[in-house]
């Protein structure tokens, strides 16, 4: 693995800046830190393969569906260009609210747990559309029309995988400070994760990755982050009965709870983060181009 340059730190930290920034984002929006991890994601991708691998951002895993004035029957298939990528974090619409002054957090008026907010965020879109995506495709053949210029070359891609899911939430409020920050952070983190797992749930049960045995999960928050891998076989019971053409079809979630996060950390920080960006490389690379990939 080649060292992260200072133009690549610089960048990354840039980024961080901007999202953080009161000035660019007082309302302290998620999207804002699309940026950021877009540039940790493709270092890591870069890492992996930088010809085949690469990132994809609002990454659809499964069919969407959606009521609108163009019907095929009762329902239709969300478009890309109608994914609200601008949509505020449903968890901010009460107990975080953004931070402008306009707004109040006082998390002493709000007696919610985890797993209450969670059940009124069981948005079937959000855990099919993935913030980010390491896609990696594999070519079959090229063909050269003009064999002098490399740059003519038409790849004839067969395979696809998705080597790691990526979904962020906003950070936590800036007005929030000791038990109050932490426990913000908590409930995000814990959406997040949850989130992704039923991303890898829908990206299990959907045919086009059929022999895709696992992925890696990486759940977000601010630049804060942490990581599990998922495996295809531990919840063949939960995609049982998938069917991509019924629009109520939703994967069983239980086992989460099961599941082993690493520890919390803050992307491109010394120490402890750069061992896990370490160990997450090794992954990909190690277990994930040879084992499933093949190469």
């Amino acid at each position: 693995m080649q060292d992260i340059s200072p133009a690549d730190i610089f960048g990354l930290n840039r980024a961080r800046a901007a999202a953080k920034s009161t000035n660019l984002n007082p309302r302290n929006l998620e999207h804002l830190w699309y940026p950021f991890w877009t540039r940790a994601a493709s270092r890591v991708a870069t890492q992996v393969d930088s010809e085949r691998c690469t990132v994809a951002p609002q990454f659809p895993l499964w069919r969407i569906w959606t009521h609108d004035d163009t019907q095929l029957g009762d329902i239709t298939i969300l478009s890309e260009e109608d994914d609200t990528m601008d949509e505020e974090d449903p968890v901010a619409a009460d107990l975080f609210v953004d931070d402008s002054d306009n707004f109040d957090d006082d998390l002493d008026d709000d007696n919610r747990t985890i797993s209450t907010i969670n059940e009124t965020l069981s948005i079937k879109t959000r855990s099919r559309i993935t913030d980010f995506a390491m896609v990696y495709w594999l070519e079959s053949n090229t063909v050269n029309p003009h064999k002098d210029d490399e740059e003519d070359e038409i790849f004839l891609i067969d395979q696809e995988f998705v080597a790691a899911l990526i979904e962020i939430k906003r950070a936590a409020s800036r007005k929030l400070t000791g038990e109050k920050l932490l426990h913000a952070q908590e409930i995000l983190m814990d959406l997040a994760q949850r989130t992704v797992f039923r991303q890898a749930l829908y990206l299990f049960a959907n045919h086009r990755w059929s022999n895709q045995k696992s992925v890696l999960a990486i759940a977000a928050v601010g630049d804060c982050w942490t990581y599990t891998v998922i495996s295809r076989k531990d919840h063949l019971a939960q995609t049982a009965g998938a069917d991509e053409m019924n629009p109520e079809w939703e994967p069983d979630a239980a086992g989460f709870d099961a599941m082993p996060w690493s520890n919390v950390a803050i992307w491109g920080k010394a120490g402890e983060d750069a061992s896990r960006v370490e160990e997450v490389q090794k992954w990909l690379v190690e277990y994930f181009l040879e084992e499933e990939v093949g190469i």
